[in-house]
C-alpha cells in the first residue's frame, strides 16, 4: 500500500541538460509520480531554465552568488521543498519505474534510504533501465569493471529522506569547498543524528567518471576538504580516492600518523592525460 507522505525530487545540475531532460521523461513513467521537481542550478539562468513537466511541477531555483558549493546547493534544493519527503538524486540517473513506490513503502521515521548504485560506461549511458538491467544479467563484466575502482558505500548519487529527519540532521556541512567528502560527511552526520542507513533492493546506474577515483583537478579541494573531515569525526575519508593519491605522488604514504601533506601538484602531462581520459571515458 503506497503511503500517504508525499515527495519532492531534488536535483542539482550545472550544464547536462541533456542528462536533466531524460531524468525527468522517466520520473513521468515512474508508477508514482512526484508531487514536485526542484532542480539548483549551479549556473545562470538560461534558456533551459524553462525546462517543465506536464505531470508535475518543475521549480528551478538559481545560485545568489559566484560560489555555490555542491553541500549548499542541496540544502537550497531540499529547504525549498513544498512536501513532507524529498529524493535528492544524481542529474545522471537511470531508475526504475518503482523507484518512488518502493522508497515510500519502506520509509521510517529516522531513516535515511538509498539504492544500490552502479556505475556504467558513456556507450551504456544510451540504454533505458530495463534495458541496462538485461545487459548487466548476460555481461556482468559490465558491471564489474566499471566498478572495479569505485567505492559507492556512501555516495549520494540518490537518497531519500523526510525534510524533518533533514533538518535534524542539520543539512549538509557548507564549510566544504570544491569537490569531494561532502557525501561522506552527511553520512557520518546521519550517524551522530542517530539516523538509520538502509538500502532497497532496486539499483540505480549512473555515468562513471573518472573523478569518482581520481580527482585529479581537484587534489587541492580534496585534501583540504579531507583536513577538514578528519578534524570533525577523527578519520580520513575516502580511503580509495587516497589510495591512489598515494601511488600517483600527490600526497604523503604516511598520512594516517603524520597528517595529510601535498608532495606536488599534477604535472601538465598527467592534466592532459586526465582531462583526455575523462573526456572518452
Amino acid at each position: 500500500m503506497i503511503s500517504a507522505y508525499t515527495v519532492s525530487v531534488v536535483v542539482v545540475v550545472k550544464s547536462r541538460v541533456k542528462s536533466l531532460i531524460n531524468l525527468i521523461d522517466q520520473l513521468e513513467d515512474c508508477e508514482v509520480l512526484p508531487e514536485e521537481l526542484v532542480v539548483v542550478w549551479m549556473a545562470p539562468p538560461s534558456q533551459y531554465s524553462l525546462i517543465s513537466s506536464e505531470k508535475f511541477p518543475v521549480h528551478h531555483k538559481f545560485k545568489i552568488c559566484d560560489d555555490l558549493p555542491i553541500s549548499r546547493a542541496i540544502n537550497k534544493g531540499v529547504r525549498s521543498v513544498s512536501n513532507s519527503h524529498c529524493l535528492v538524486i544524481n542529474v545522471e540517473s537511470i531508475i526504475s519505474s518503482n523507484l518512488i513506490k518502493n522508497l515510500k513503502d519502506v520509509w521510517r521515521p529516522s531513516c535515511v534510504i538509498t539504492t544500490k548504485v552502479v556505475c556504467i560506461s558513456k556507450a551504456l549511458m544510451q540504454l533505458n533501465f530495463l534495458q541496462l538491467a538485461t545487459e548487466l544479467d548476460k555481461y556482468p563484466h559490465l558491471e564489474s569493471e566499471e566498478n572495479a575502482r569505485f567505492c559507492v558505500k556512501n555516495n549520494n548519487s540518490l537518497f531519500f529522506i523526510s525534510l524533518r529527519d533533514f533538518e535534524k540532521t542539520g543539512g549538509f556541512d557548507e564549510h566544504y569547498r570544491g569537490y569531494g567528502v561532502n557525501d561522506e560527511d552527511y553520512v557520518e552526520r546521519c550517524i551522530a543524528s542517530n539516523m538509520s542507513l538502509s538500502t532497497v533492493s532496486d539499483t540505480t546506474y549512473i555515468r562513471n567518471r573518472v573523478h569518482y577515483q581520481y580527482p585529479v583537478l581537484h587534489v587541492t579541494n580534496f585534501i583540504q576538504n579531507s583536513r577538514y573531515f578528519y578534524s570533525k569525526w577523527g578519520k580520513y575519508p575516502c580511503k580509495d580516492v587516497l589510495k591512489n593519491f598515494v601511488e600517483m605522488g600527490f600526497i604523503n604514504k604516511d598520512y594516517e600518523a603524520r597528517g595529510l601533506h601535498i608532495l606536488r601538484n599534477p604535472s601538465p602531462d598527467e592534466l592532459v592525460s586526465y582531462k583526455l581520459e575523462a573526456t572518452n571515458s
